[in-house]
């Protein structure tokens, strides 16, 4: 088996292109040919931005140096050793969160509720345009979720909600239920709903009780993610982990009762920077709705904003339009190869997690004990290193160079999954950096509002 073998790209190549499209194109895993369309597309629409890309790329090494150097080592450094620090820290940072939390337990409703009520505290109270609740329990006594009544030992629906949390009952729909019963029955009368349905009201992370989630496990027959959200309600909710482990919508399932030096310790910030993540998700959101709420089709673009709709085309290559694709999902959790993943586009994931970071800044000003000030500024670094073909590598004869992630997201999911540096995580990084290369054509401020105004239709043109 071998790595393909890059060779250390030079600002300006040989052959006229734009100084810096061999090393992105590489980083982003696209065409040469890709980007320098695009800078000729958006040269047309952009005056003086020739040297966007060189400027990326600038700005992407002199982070990358910087972090490098916090970690005692250099662009020449081997790729183990990078990525190996890299994970280091991560586990630092995790045992110090969680031991300023004093040691929250994931498996119980008190330890989950610690790491929630530390996240409302970083975020403040957030409100936003959500799902009124009488339309909700309406939903609920139309279509009502059988499953959850028969599991948790109630006769109907008005009993059930007289008795438990209407966000909790709502919430455990989404994994007590079948999801043919759900997108085909339960889901349907979202089609009918009008902006008279929603109000503006704060945002809530809620602690579902234990017994919650054997109904989902019962049901499903599959592992549940310990964390997920409800966007038009805008509610984070979280499972306590239990006997069977943890899985998180990132990285997947980890079982905590292995022996202790073969677990991963970093549940803590994953839970962590996961909530944080899912208060800005949820308030990009709650902004689309009301943008919705004063156009047409309203009930139409919601359903699509919620099903995560992606273009399921690519723009025609003869288009001399800059044509951004907006991709509200992260393909390559599921298909690495999707060739829309190639092309131009935005996403809005990464503003979710940027903002985070942002936030993420303030916790490691607050808590210089947490040491975090390594990863701000760091979600679209990535680069090529060298791997030393010992070890490992030398008895698999595996040989050439390794790209690395510099984002704190992808670092924590690899090393919650224990992921090598041939398996590592990338794609946090590479949504990242088209955001990046947006923005530098645009401006900050211009793309979470572009991204909003052409979610429906799927592309930017600009």
């Amino acid at each position: 088996m071998h790595v393909v073998v890059y060779p250390r790209a030079k600002l300006a190549d040989n052959h006229g292109m734009t100084p810096g499209i061999d090393k992105l194109a590489k980083i982003l895993r696209t065409k040469e040919e890709i980007l320098d369309k695009l800078v000729i597309q958006m040269s047309r629409i952009t005056p003086n931005s020739s040297n966007v890309l060189e400027n990326v790329l600038m700005d992407l090494e002199r982070r990358a140096d910087k972090a490098l150097l916090s970690l005692n080592l250099s662009r020449d450094s081997k790729a183990e050793d990078v990525y190996m620090a890299l994970l280091k820290r991560v586990e630092e940072n995790d045992l110090a969160l969680n031991k300023y939390l004093k040691k929250p337990d994931p498996a119980t409703r008190e330890g989950c509720e610690t790491l929630a009520n530390f996240v409302k505290e970083v975020v403040g109270e957030t409100k936003g345009f959500f799902m009124k609740q009488e339309k909700a329990e309406e939903f609920l006594k139309k279509n009502p979720p059988k499953n959850l009544l028969r599991a948790l030992g109630y006769n109907d629906i008005d009993q059930l909600l007289a008795k438990e949390d209407f966000a909790a009952v709502f919430s455990s729909v989404r994994f007590a239920e079948e999801p043919q019963w759900l997108n085909e029955v339960f889901f349907k009368p979202y089609e009918n709903l009008t902006p008279d349905d929603f109000e503006e009201r704060p945002m809530r992370v809620i602690v579902l009780p234990e017994r919650w989630r054997a109904i989902g496990a019962h049901f499903m027959g599959k592992k549940l993610h310990n964390i997920s959200h409800l966007k038009e309600l805008g509610v984070i909710f979280v499972i306590p982990i239990g006997d069977e482990g943890i899985s998180l919508p990132e990285i997947g399932e980890i079982n905590p009762h292995k022996k202790q030096e073969d677990v991963a310790s970093g549940i803590t910030m994953q839970v962590f920077t996961l909530l944080l993540h899912y208060f800005f998700e949820i308030g990009f959101y709650s902004r689309l709705f009301t943008r919705y709420s004063k156009e047409e089709k309203f009930a139409e673009k919601l359903v699509s904003a919620l099903r995560g709709d992606v273009p399921s085309f690519m723009p025609a290559e003869s288009s001399d339009t800059a044509t951004w694709m907006v991709i509200q999902r992260y393909l390559a959790k599921d298909t690495p190869s999707d060739p829309r993943l190639f092309m131009p586009h935005v996403n809005p994931e990464a503003i979710h997690w940027s903002k985070a970071e942002q936030k993420l800044v303030e916790v490691a000003q607050a808590h210089p004990e947490f040491g975090l000030d390594l990863w701000p500024g760091l979600d679209f670094v990535g680069g090529f290193f060298n791997i030393s073909g010992e070890g490992e590598f030398r008895a698999s004869g595996i040989e050439g160079t390794a790209l690395l992630s510099f984002d704190l997201i992808d670092n924590l999911i690899s090393y919650n999954r224990f992921a090598n540096i041939l398996t590592k995580y990338l794609y946090h990084q590479q949504e990242a950096l088209w955001n990046k290369i947006f923005i530098e054509y645009t401006d900050a401020s211009k793309l979470e509002e572009l991204v909003a105004e052409h979610l429906a239709d799927g592309f930017i043109k600009l």
